[in-house]
């Protein structure tokens, strides 16, 4: 069996998808639960003789990650860069963290925003795959799509 989890690195709490069985359940952890969560994922699926990827979204692969709009001043430039580059270290961490550890890794492009408005939604997400809550945030949702595209690729 393969099981599939897709991350949505944050420096406070990352977004986290786990797709097993056609079920998804999603949550939003700190990095140390993240990491201990995957290594204990990844133990249990070794001695069941499953198959764990993990696929981090990598927005460092893009050429350019431009965020800012005509009306921020400097300021605002800058600390959009800021957490944009502190999120990406976090998901650089955790990548070469989980590859010490043998943990099979995909670092994935952010993938395309094509959704009703850009971004998808909750009832978007549960059209697409069973849900195992009411609610998810946008960190959360990412984190879906990445499990589930991934799964998708490999059926």
């Amino acid at each position: 069996m393969k099981n599939y989890i897709g991350i949505d690195p944050d420096t406070d709490r990352s977004g986290v998808a786990i797709f097993s069985n056609n079920v998804m359940q999603c949550a939003a952890l700190a990095f140390a639960d993240m990491f201990g969560l995957i290594l204990q994922m990844h133990k249990e699926a070794e001695q069941q003789g499953d198959e764990l990827i993990v696929v981090v979204e990598a927005g460092w692969l893009n050429k350019s990650n431009w965020h800012v709009t005509g009306k921020d001043n400097a300021f605002l430039a800058a600390m959009k860069g800021l957490a944009v580059g502190r999120n990406q270290q976090v998901g650089k961490c955790l990548v070469e963290l989980l590859r010490a550890e043998n943990v099979q890794v995909i670092e994935q492009k952010p993938l395309r925003k094509i959704w009703r408005k850009g971004k998808i939604s909750h009832d978007e997400l549960a059209k697409l795959v069973r849900l195992n809550q009411k609610r998810t945030n946008q960190e959360m949702r990412d984190a879906a799509l990445l499990a589930y595209n991934e799964s998708k690729k490999r059926f």
